[in-house]
């Protein structure tokens, strides 16, 4: 691809092939699910993946790219569910439990916070940031050191 063609990508008055779209993941150190996110997820533009299906939202076209979530084909989702196969319907299950357990949130924080530090973006006092990845880092080592004994009962008790 020629210079004047990645500006046009860039600006987003070119598309790109999914060819393309590996090769510059290649290219870059990155997977193809990066460059479906926008910065802000909330203004972030819907993608048209097919040309008989709506736009999805960023986050869930990446989902998609990580096999985590199959693309709706019907704007209703109680709809898409009940079609949905089994094991999808029993991983977004799993998924919902996952993700509501503490340790799960915690590590969802301290990867925010240590996201906001290593990019070095404005968080207002670096102290308090500071403060909070090591309460966070505590909180998550407790979780997780809580978790290993649970995983090593289950594992005396046969289950």
């Amino acid at each position: 691809m020629v210079p004047s063609g990645i500006t046009k990508v860039e600006k987003g008055t070119r598309q790109v092939s999914a060819e393309e779209l590996l090769l510059f993941a290649a290219a870059l150190n990155a997977s193809p699910a990066d460059f479906v996110d926008g910065a802000d997820p909330d203004t972030a533009e819907p993608i048209i993946v097919a040309p008989n299906l709506p736009p999805e939202k960023p986050f869930v076209v990446r989902a998609w790219f990580a096999g985590e979530w199959p693309i709706p084909v019907s704007a209703d989702m109680q709809e898409f569910r009940q079609a949905a196969p089994s094991w999808f319907r029993d991983k977004e299950e799993q998924q919902e439990r996952t993700f509501r357990h503490p340790a799960m949130m915690s590590l969802s924080s301290l990867k925010s916070f240590l996201h906001t530090a290593v990019l070095g973006e404005d968080a207002g006092d670096p102290q308090a940031l500071a403060k909070a990845i090591r309460q966070e880092s505590d909180r998550l080592a407790a979780y997780a050191s809580l978790l290993a004994d649970e995983t090593e009962q289950k594992a005396t008790n046969g289950r």
